[in-house]
């Protein structure tokens, strides 16, 4: 199990965290037949603002289940994403929630 961790700007047209994280989401209705928001809300977390989604879609018939951390930092937002098929994810979302909020910041 390895996170998928990616940077994009942060757009600065006004918006704010969950602006973004409900854009992003706009995004994944249009490409997923079978995607539904599980959850989502601001966590705590070392440095940056954070924001985490969980979700649910079908890939090539598969039922998967998928969390992401948005960390907001300056200019940059970091999206820290584990998937697993719904059939782990009992057994893997320990894991994946202890990944997801060990990620840190390295100081200014």
């Amino acid at each position: 199990f390895r996170p998928v961790i990616f940077v994009e700007r942060f757009p600065r047209m006004g918006m704010v965290l969950p602006q973004y994280v409900a854009a992003h989401q706009e995004v994944a209705r249009r490409d997923e037949r079978v995607y539904r928001a599980v959850a989502a809300g601001p966590v705590e977390g070392r440095g940056g603002e954070r924001y985490l989604l969980e979700e649910t879609y079908e890939f090539n018939g598969t039922p998967m289940r998928k969390q992401t951390l948005f960390v907001l930092d300056g200019d940059g937002v970091f999206h820290i994403t584990a998937v697993a098929p719904a059939a782990a994810w009992a057994e893997d979302r320990r894991r994946f929630e202890e990944s997801l909020a060990s990620f840190a910041l390295p100081p200014r």
